[in-house]
């Protein structure tokens, strides 16, 4: 279910394709939305759209769920009930259509003649299981649901996958995305280290020196996976609201404000990225495989061009994003 403000769509495209499970057979649905367009509760402002609001609600759940391998879509209720005021239908009732009906119609015909296939993604946004419960919990969360708009704005083909079922994994996986997990699971940690080895490449945000039990006792996972020396917290865990911003700068120049969460030193990584003089981003080779890690938590942050991060660590591990012409930057594919 979802009643999304149309100035803020995204929070539905993010929402829907972290339900995605079509790796395993169980592709993503919307099973209710929908608003009022009735002028009474234009007072109230709960779930009210104009007629064009609405027309343009209808028209992004249906072709967003489309794009992001829907089965289908559902809006809350077909018909206005005659027993009592709940216009949520999109017809009267006396079965009077209204104006959106003829939207969602059209709709229903062109996609009615397409039959999408599933390819399997070389990309996965991995979900971070251990930091999705607890206090602070809404950080790790809304941290996701960037992610998962930023490689939208990538166009590249992704599916999800939770921390826990990283043992389904499917082979076709090139690079995994694990936005600002901080808390990893020690089997998690594992399953992507040995993905690493075998050939594949991982971006990981933020800090993974924390055990399942929210303390910072796994430090030599960075040095083993990306290659560098944990020298100190610049705050605690997801608490960065006293910290400064410091300007983030790769070397392809890219930058952006951002608050890395640590300091560190290199060892076998290369340095990427630096704010004020000091390591932010390490790119490190591990077994066959890579490892993008960056200590600013940029899946935190609202203007970070997570796009462009992501499409480095995909241009290193060999995937290609989806193509479209007009190539302009509102276009989403």
């Amino acid at each position: 279910h979802h009643y999304f403000k149309l100035d803020r769509t995204r929070g539905f495209d993010a929402q829907l394709a972290i339900t995605d499970r079509r790796y395993c057979g169980k592709a993503p649905s919307i099973g209710e939305f929908g608003s009022k367009t009735f002028p009474t509760f234009k007072e109230t402002g709960h779930n009210y759209d104009t007629v064009k609001q609405q027309d343009t609600r209808y028209l992004h759940v249906g072709h967003y769920t489309l794009a992001l391998g829907g089965v289908f879509a559902s809006n809350w209720i077909w018909r206005d009930p005659q027993a009592w005021i709940f216009p949520y239908g999109i017809v009267h009732s006396d079965f009077t259509p209204k104006p959106v009906t003829k939207a969602y119609r059209a709709m229903s015909l062109l996609f009615s003649s397409m039959r999408p296939r599933y390819v399997e993604p070389q990309v996965y946004v991995v979900l971070p299981d251990e930091s999705r419960f607890g206090g602070m919990s809404d950080r790790p969360h809304e941290a996701m649901m960037r992610a998962v708009n930023g490689l939208i704005d990538a166009r590249l083909r992704f599916g999800a996958i939770n921390e826990w079922a990283l043992d389904k994994l499917p082979r076709s996986a090139k690079l995994l995305v694990l936005p600002s997990p901080f808390a990893l699971s020690q089997r998690g940690y594992e399953r992507l280290r040995e993905f690493v080895k075998a050939g594949g490449t991982l971006y990981v945000s933020g800090d993974i020196s924390f055990d399942e039990d929210r303390k910072r006792t796994q430090t030599r996972r960075l040095e083993e996976l990306a290659g560098i020396r944990f020298i100190g917290e610049r705050y605690a865990d997801v608490r960065y609201d006293s910290a400064a911003r410091r300007q983030v700068k790769y070397d392809d120049g890219l930058a952006y404000p951002g608050i890395p969460a640590i300091d560190f030193a290199p060892k076998s990584a290369q340095v990427i990225a630096v704010a004020e003089g000091q390591p932010v981003a390490v790119l490190n080779r591990l077994g066959k495989g890579k490892v993008l890690f960056s200590s600013d938590p940029a899946e935190f942050w609202e203007s970070a061009p997570l796009g462009l991060i992501y499409s480095r660590a995909a241009k290193e591990a060999g995937v290609k994003a989806e193509s479209a012409q007009p190539d302009t930057d509102d276009i989403q594919v």
